[in-house]
């Protein structure tokens, strides 16, 4: 999970869409900014579909006709790319922290952890509740991303979603914003200095003015669910909804809303010169704002809400810098110091192995004497049993026959020191049944089973018996 703070005098923001491609370019003036271009242009080509190659071609073409030279940029991507759910934060060492939210994204996320690129926005609830939000984007995608704005001549600074930069830092309340775009909308609850919650709700692409009951009955039901699954701390402060886009869709969307949700206020988004900090605010439309503010806040130094881009390998600053002619003395009197301490190593090994072999042949007879003891034991240990188990069943079923020879056996047989099986002679019913209830209320005698009697003086009888060993100490 990385985090950028860099500035730069001038970048490109671009924010893939289906079938579209919003761009806009903003430049530094002053204390303010400039928006250089602005436009949005079709995409006939899927970027997680088609060859990255092609993609980043067909981009650099819409660049090129648009006469932007700007190498630098930043890409927003749709939201149902990224996966997102809130977590709370226990107070932990730092080292902690980051094993207790990998074990998070894995039970969160349906991806092992080296297979997503992790983000983390913090908030606070009420009561000082640490909690946050994680949101994932595969590594897939985002290397597909590299690979396509590499074939458009690129420099891909950071990987991020509009939405997140829609933030309410200035109200001690929470918001929701909500960005209309032609398929769906997005949906973001701003609260505690940070995001709780992200969604996407599917909408009519045909459905131009947002107008039918059914799609605004099910937008404010799905937005009454989002706020109830948040703490109840916290959603008392949830008391606004800012809408962003363009056009009588939004319009239609913002009266459908209003006459719904009556406990919310509703607002518009407006064009604000001074809250957008650009000079020419008219180049913008609504529907660029967010993309706009994602690209701001990079060119005052801020890093992004979610940040997707993996961090880039520094090369090991490129070699030293090439290592000056007094470095290179330095080089090769640390190398010399290394060839040193590294003979100086072997040496000290071959004399310590010496040591233990003389050592060894000093005991090396008694050795293995003892292993040969060691052999003998492992060879006639399972000769030796010290619980008598075999003779522990015996006895208990010789104390179970009468002492006056009224019972007597002509069968017993033990099979793996616990089944026992007998078999033999009564002289009456009586004598067998009074054998037959002293071994059934013996502890150790388990699942007592008759299998035969028949005759009657004497009375032929066999049954067996399970043995539990140990069960009266």
């Amino acid at each position: 999970m990385s985090k950028r703070n860099s500035s730069y005098k001038s970048l490109l923001g671009i924010e893939l869409d289906e079938g579209r491609m919003t761009v806009v370019s903003v430049a530094r003036n002053g204390s303010g900014h400039v928006v250089k271009h602005v436009a949005m242009v079709p995409l006939s080509l899927d970027p997680l579909n088609h060859e990255p190659e092609l993609v980043g071609r067909e981009i650099r073409n819409h660049l090129d006709q648009l006469k932007i030279q700007e190498k630098r940029c930043i890409v927003c991507v749709p939201l149902q790319w990224v996966m997102s759910h809130p977590i709370e934060l226990p107070e932990l060492s730092p080292e902690d922290e980051e094993d207790y939210l990998r074990l998070q994204a894995e039970n969160g996320f349906p991806f092992s952890v080296e297979d997503l690129s992790l983000s983390l926005s913090r908030y606070k609830a009420p009561g000082n509740q640490k909690l946050a939000t994680f949101a994932a984007m595969t590594s897939n995608h985002t290397q597909i991303l590299q690979k396509i704005f590499k074939a458009a001549n690129l420099r891909l600074l950071s990987i991020t979603i509009s939405i997140a930069s829609l933030d309410d830092r200035k109200s001690s309340h929470g918001a929701i914003f909500m960005h209309a775009k032609d398929t769906c909308i997005e949906f973001m609850i701003w609260g505690g200095g940070g995001v709780v919650m992200l969604r996407r709700f599917e909408i009519d692409r045909h459905d131009q003015e947002l107008d039918n009951e059914a799609t605004l009955s099910d937008i404010a039901r799905q937005i009454r669910i989002s706020l109830g699954q948040l703490s109840p701390n916290l959603r008392p402060r949830i008391r606004d909804i800012y809408i962003v886009g363009g056009g009588e869709r939004i319009r239609s969307l913002y009266e459908g809303l209003n006459s719904t949700l009556e406990d919310l206020r509703l607002s518009p988004a407006k064009i604000d010169a001074d809250e957008l900090a650009v000079k020419n605010v008219d180049a913008l439309k609504l529907t660029q704002i967010p993309l706009y503010k994602a690209v701001r806040r990079l060119l005052i130094g801020q890093s992004s809400e979610f940040e997707f881009l993996p961090p880039q390998i520094d090369r090991l600053k490129q070699i030293t810098q090439r290592v000056s002619s007094k470095g290179n003395l330095v080089f090769g009197g640390a190398a010399a110091l290394i060839f040193l301490i590294v003979l100086l190593a072997f040496a000290y090994q071959h004399f310590r192995l010496i040591s233990l072999e003389n050592r060894w042949s000093a005991v090396e007879e008694q050795v293995a004497e003892v292993e040969n003891l060691q052999n003998k034991v492992k060879q006639f240990r399972p000769w030796f049993n010290d619980s008598a188990t075999g003779l522990s069943a015996l006895k208990t079923l010789t104390e179970a026959f009468p002492e006056e020879g009224s019972v007597w056996a002509k069968m017993v047989e033990i099979e793996d020191l616990s089944q026992v099986t007998c078999a033999g002679f009564a002289r009456n019913n009586s004598s067998w049944l009074k054998m037959h209830d002293h071994l059934k209320d013996n502890p150790q005698v388990a699942d007592l089973q008759v299998q035969q009697i028949q005759g009657d003086a004497p009375l032929q009888f066999a049954f067996q018996f399970r043995w539990l060993e140990g069960e009266n100490e």
